[in-house]
């Protein structure tokens, strides 16, 4: 086992976490600790490209005072801001480097930012530098969001569309997160 001593702040302590991970796959896949694969992860295929990132789908008017006040969010949408989610990042190989130019930009943020959003938000600043070498997740398949408890008949439906990914979002997460295991486990026995 190996142990690290990362950050105290959040946004920090993840991009310390993610830029020091050696893969032991060739694939790997990134996601919140909130979310759940519901079905057998099928990698993307035929791409050139080595890092997969989900953008952002739904936009809406950022609270520039929610959960401080975040001046760079003043009459900014969240797909100005930051139209990346760091929830569900797929990586081909090593990529270590990719999110430790990520770390070195959040850490040169304001203080505020290492406590939240600051991922998301050193991102959008990194690819605003100039980087491409990415793809796009769909987010339909790979970061479907839900914030509610997850009934057979979405979990049925999602499957049915392919989905791999869920991530549970809002003050309920965790409670949904152990419920959506244990119908995980009833539907997959049938």
């Amino acid at each position: 086992m190996k142990r690290f001593d990362f950050s105290d702040q959040i946004m920090i302590a993840r991009l310390e976490a993610y830029s020091e991970y050696i893969p032991e796959t060739e694939n790997t896949f990134f996601v919140d600790a909130d979310s759940i694969f519901i079905s057998e992860l099928k990698f993307p295929k035929n791409s050139t490209k080595k890092i997969f990132l989900s953008l952002r789908k739904n936009d809406f008017k950022l609270n520039d005072s929610y959960p401080e006040y975040y001046e760079e969010f003043v009459n900014k949408t969240a797909i100005e801001a930051m139209p990346f989610l760091f929830g569900a990042i797929a990586v081909i190989g090593n990529q270590q480097k990719f999110f430790k130019e990520i770390l070195s930009i959040a850490r040169n943020l304001p203080k505020r930012f290492h406590r939240w959003y600051g991922d998301q938000y050193a991102l959008k600043k990194y690819i605003d530098k100039g980087f491409e070498e990415f793809e796009r997740l769909n987010i339909d398949i790979y970061l479907n969001i839900i914030r509610e408890p997850l009934m057979p008949s979405y979990l049925k439906e999602a499957l049915e569309k392919k989905v791999q990914l869920i991530t549970f979002k809002g003050p309920q997460s965790k409670m949904y997160l152990s419920q959506a295991l244990v119908l995980l486990n009833i539907f997959h026995k049938n």
